[in-house]
């Protein structure tokens, strides 16, 4: 038998990822060094969805150490370092099936 097992990080959101139609992630970076960590789907209720997207709309932040950037995909990146609480498999280097749950404003 297979299980998935999920812990909780505190990481922090150096950009977002949208387009019309498709599902928005957040870009994450370590607290420790603002290295790139992974991406995230955001699951936040909507007010603290619409702030993360006011924020990202401010501009003004650059992207985090070791992200590669996607031409199909363009992030905007969020001048002040958000920390956040992230839900993603256990184990893993990388952020795998993860989720963007709380946002620490």
């Amino acid at each position: 038998m297979k299980t998935k097992c999920y812990q909780e990080s505190e990481l922090i959101v150096a950009g977002i990822q949208r387009e019309r139609g498709k599902p928005s992630y957040a870009v994450m970076a370590s607290p420790k060094d603002g290295s790139y960590v992974g991406s995230a789907f955001i699951a936040l209720p909507r007010g603290q969805r619409d702030r993360l997207y006011e924020l990202a709309a401010a501009g003004g932040g650059r992207m985090p150490k070791g992200y590669e950037p996607k031409k199909s995909f363009p992030a905007e990146w969020i001048k002040s370092r958000l920390l956040c609480r992230v839900l993603h498999l256990r184990g893993e280097g990388a952020l795998r099936h993860a989720r963007l749950v709380e946002l620490f404003i």
